[in-house]
C-alpha cells in the first residue's frame, strides 16, 4: 500500500517536474503555450486526480494481497477503480496526442498525413478503452454498485479489447 502510494506520488512529480522545467523554457523564451502543451498540462491534471484517487483506494486496501484484503470494503472501491483507470487512460492519450501535436510542427505532406492518422486512431482506440467500461453493465450503476441487479459484458471482451487497444498506442510510440 505505502509502497504503491510512494511509486505513484514520485512518478506524478517527476511528470510535473519535467512539464514545469518545459513551461519555464516556453516563457523563457517568450513562447506562447500552444495546443501541445495543453494537452501535456491536461495528462498531468489527469494523473495527479488519478494518484488522489489511488491513495484514498490504497485506504481501502487497495495492494493488498487477497488473503489481506477485507472484502467489504470491495463495494467503495469499485467507482474509484472506474476513474482512476479512465484518469490513467485519457493522461496516456493526451500526452501522446501533445508529442503527436508537436510533430505536426515539425512535419509536412505525406509524414503530416500519418502523424494525423496515428493521432485520430489512437485517440479513438484509447477513448473507448476508457468509455467501454462505463457502459459495460446495465444499468450503468451496476459499474460501480455491485448489488444492483442487472447484466454486464463477458469480462473477456474489456480485457481482449484493452490488450488491443495498449498494443495499438504501444506501435504508435514505436512508429
Amino acid at each position: 500500500g505505502a509502497k504503491l502510494v510512494t511509486c505513484v506520488w514520485t512518478l506524478t512529480t517527476v511528470a510535473g517536474g519535467f512539464l514545469a522545467l518545459r513551461l519555464y523554457c516556453r516563457m523563457l523564451k517568450r513562447q506562447h503555450l500552444w495546443w501541445d502543451d495543453a494537452f501535456l498540462i491536461g495528462a498531468l491534471l489527469c494523473i495527479a486526480v488519478e494518484s488522489s484517487s489511488m491513495t484514498y483506494m490504497v485506504t481501502l486496501g487497495y495492494g493488498k494481497h487477497i488473503w489481506d484484503f477485507n472484502m467489504d470494503n470491495m463495494q467503495y472501491l469499485l467507482l474509484p477503480m472506474n476513474i482512476s483507470g479512465t484518469l490513467t487512460v485519457t493522461s496516456a492519450a493526451w500526452s501522446k496526442t501533445s508529442f503527436g501535436i508537436t510533430l505536426l510542427h515539425l512535419t509536412d505532406g505525406w509524414i503530416k498525413k500519418i502523424t494525423w492518422f496515428c493521432i485520430i486512431s489512437m485517440n479513438i482506440s484509447m477513448g473507448l478503452s476508457a468509455f467501454f467500461p462505463w457502459v459495460s453493465c446495465t444499468p450503468v450503476q451496476k459499474v460501480w454498485d455491485m448489488f444492483v441487479e442487472g447484466t454486464c459484458w463477458a469480462p473477456h471482451i474489456l480485457v481482449h479489447y484493452n490488450i488491443f487497444s495498449g498494443a495499438y498506442s504501444a506501435s504508435q510510440g514505436a512508429s
